[in-house]
């Protein structure tokens, strides 16, 4: 005897992301920055409006590489090649922006502005790109991208909410940034003080964002028991015998890392077997794990919705049928 059992379930927490920087060939470089521009050293800074362009600064380092990102409560920021992500781990991005102009007084950057780009759903490896724009400098926007690198099945890219932030040289605390216009046009507003869009070249307007985001992976078993109606011996549906009623009994739970909304599960009977109207019944929190009675047949049919489900979350149906 064979029982088909069919469960879908929608995830929450899904990512905010744009559709951009999806899967990423194995052969391109595992970083890269751009776009080609005029690169300067902290002796010979330029005189213009120019972001992140000073290879030698005695704070950055290269300021090409503003893009850092690690495991949160790790010390090693990566800035270069990939960075490994893990299921149920949760990790810190650090985007740096600065004005390179050595006459900060004559050049600031108007409406600068920061990006970032993650992928929604990681597989093997995928672009993390960040992206500092100016409405007055040159170039207008400076881009740097690392590599996501996942092992196993495909992995969710989930921002956490809440956690964007401006840090610069002159604020004492941080600034909360909507965590949205990081993630989406027309991008996040920075500067010196605050939000304003305002960059200077002075020493003391060193800025950059911060953000996290988390790795999810959905997944769920169903198991499934029978024994003769009236009876607790549950065994193997397999080794039922189908002249028998029976009581079917199902369970469903959530063993992956995000909340699954909207669990359906539908019965696909053999033919050998007739489900008997209302008898189905329901086992799970939301009951205090007694049995509950549904009064609906939709559960060989359309299915039943079972509501939502945290990382481990579990829940029982049971039905009864007997033989033709």
């Amino acid at each position: 005897m064979i029982l088909a059992v069919l469960v879908t379930a929608g995830c929450a927490g899904a990512p905010a992301n744009r559709p951009e920087g999806d899967r990423v060939d194995v052969g391109v470089p595992e970083d890269g920055w751009g776009p080609p521009r005029q690169l300067f050293s902290g002796k010979t800074r330029p005189t213009a409006a120019v972001l992140n362009s000073v290879t030698d600064d005695t704070v950055a380092g290269d300021e090409r590489f503003f893009l850092h990102l690690r495991e949160v409560d790790t010390e090693e920021w990566v800035s270069a090649g990939s960075l490994p992500v893990k299921v149920g781990s949760r990790y810190e991005g650090m985007i740096r922006f600065r004005n390179d102009n050595a006459d900060s007084a004559a050049a600031p950057s108007r409406q600068t502005r920061v990006s970032m780009m993650l992928p929604a759903v990681g597989d093997g490896r995928a672009h993390a790109t960040a992206t500092v724009s100016s409405g007055s400098a040159d170039p207008p926007q400076v881009w740097r991208w690392l590599v996501l690198a996942s092992s196993g099945p495909a992995v969710l890219i989930r921002i956490v909410p809440n956690s964007a932030s401006l840090h610069t040289t002159r604020l004492p605390t941080s600034v909360s940034l909507p965590v949205e216009e990081l993630f989406s046009e027309p991008d996040a507003l920075v500067g010196c003080d605050g939000p304003t869009g305002d960059v200077t070249g002075e020493d003391n307007c060193r800025g950059e964002v911060r953000f996290q985001f988390a790795v999810d992976q959905p997944d769920f078993t169903v198991t499934q028991l029978a024994a003769t109606r009236g009876t607790t011996e549950y065994t193997s549906v397999r080794r039922m015998r189908t002249d028998n009623e029976l009581d079917i009994k199902v369970k469903y739970t959530n063993t992956g890392t995000i909340q699954q909304d909207d669990v359906v599960i539908k019965y696909e009977l053999p033919a050998e077997l007739t489900y008997i109207p209302g008898t189905t019944s329901v086992a799970n929190s939301a009951t205090d794990g007694k049995w509950q009675k549904i009064d609906s047949n939709a559960v060989v049919k359309r299915g039943i919705n079972l509501g939502s489900y945290a990382p481990d979350g579990a829940s029982y149906v049971r039905v009864c049928c007997t033989s033709r």
